[in-house]
């Protein structure tokens, strides 16, 4: 079985990385910058979800 490429032993002297483009730099930040507000606003949404929960029992208490 053959690893691919990224896997293959390379020696230090010999590594050699291949630069991205700008405009591949700016693809996947503004794809990274997307995923962090997803996983922000969902966080707001359960958490108000949460609030919504404790503010129902407390008025059952009542």
């Amino acid at each position: 079985m053959r690893f691919p490429w990224f896997m293959d032993a390379v020696n230090d002297s010999q590594y050699n990385p291949t630069r991205s483009s700008r405009a591949e730099n700016l693809q996947a930040r503004r794809r990274l910058e997307s995923l962090l507000e997803e996983r922000r606003l969902k966080q707001v949404i359960d958490d108000d979800w949460g609030l919504d929960g404790e503010e129902e029992e407390e008025e059952e208490e009542e």
